[in-house]
């Protein structure tokens, strides 16, 4: 593989841009205040379709304890969106446990909000010594609130769109607002020649590590030591726009009995908040590919040891906080 070849291309992660390849295979998660986000490109038509196959389902959907289901639903607070509150899952054994599921449309997206809760104010349990003792027997409002909030400033996303305002980036979405504290997203990049080659980027701003990457050299060593052909390739400190970081590159027998690469990179690992959460980038040489793509089976790696070097300089370098992203 020509190294020298692979276009790259800037994506927003969170508050974070890093130049990717360009034509990869991307995943991504992302979570804020408990609440997780999901974007599916979709017109409104089908928008509205989805709604309507989401409402009969969750309607016709019976608890196998007899528990009601389906407790609320209606049309959110703006415009293009709807909410319903039901019972976790048809199996639970208790009728407190409570999801929150709001949906919006907007720019070409659907956008979904998700987070579980639970009420014992009707529960048959509600007069139990353990939920008497609750502080709180009913924090579905509360977490409604959040989520409405939220459902106020999301939007779809185009993947090569770079925001220009403050808020979060993820997978087909954006966050309008600014920074604050228990925001989650990862994002990977999955290079669509070689599915064994692969880049992570992480930003969590609700995570505070008590040692940095190199701190934990004893504990990398240690990894290395039980892998066939591990070692360390180079490990440091690492300056880059904005930001303090640490890098550490290994190479060793990966899980596909391949020998192969793995690169990290650590920033904030003991100081993260809002303004500066912890940030990683990972690169995977010689590695299974995620869940949903083709099984591998490799006589070796797709990238030899320096040109995975060469890709990883070229991509970890332009990691940088986002312009008024904060």
């Amino acid at each position: 593989m020509n190294v020298e070849k692979i276009d790259l291309a800037a994506r927003c992660i969170g508050r974070f841009v890093v130049n990717a390849p360009r034509d990869a295979l991307t995943f991504g998660r992302a979570k804020v205040q408990g609440v997780s986000l999901d974007a599916k490109q979709m017109s409104r038509e089908d928008f509205v379709r989805d709604m309507q196959a989401t409402e009969a389902k969750l309607t016709n959907t019976k608890s196998v304890f007899g528990y009601k289901y389906l407790y609320e639903h209606g049309v959110g607070p703006t415009t293009n969106t709807r909410y319903f509150i039901h019972l976790k899952t048809p199996n639970e054994s208790s009728d407190s446990s409570r999801t929150i599921d709001a949906y919006k449309w907007a720019d070409g997206y659907r956008l979904k909000l998700s987070i579980t809760g639970s009420d014992f104010t009707e529960s048959i349990y509600k007069n139990t010594p353990s939920v008497m003792n609750l502080d709180v027997k009913n924090d579905v409002p509360q977490k409604s609130r959040v989520v409405f909030d939220l459902l106020g400033r999301i939007r779809g996303r185009d993947d090569n769109v770079i925001p220009t305002e403050p808020g979060m980036c993820f997978l087909g979405g954006f966050l309008a607002g600014k920074a604050q504290i228990d925001e989650n997203v990862s994002s990977q990049f999955i290079l669509k020649a070689a599915t064994d080659v692969s880049f992570g980027v992480e930003t969590n701003s609700g995570i505070r590590e008590t040692t940095t990457l190199l701190q934990r050299g004893d504990q990398i060593a240690g990894m290395l030591k039980n892998a066939e052909g591990g070692r360390t390739i180079r490990s440091g400190p690492l300056s880059l726009p904005e930001i303090q970081a640490e890098e550490w590159l290994m190479a060793g027998l990966s899980p596909l009995s391949v020998q192969g690469t793995f690169f990290m990179l650590e920033a904030n690992s003991t100081t993260s908040s809002a303004q500066t959460p912890l940030v990683g980038v990972e690169m995977h040489n010689g590695w299974p590919a995620p869940d949903g793509l083709p099984k591998q089976k490799l006589e070796k790696a797709s990238l030899t040891e320096d040109k995975s070097i060469a890709l990883w300089d070229a991509v970890s370098r332009t990691l940088r906080p986002r312009p008024n992203g904060f």
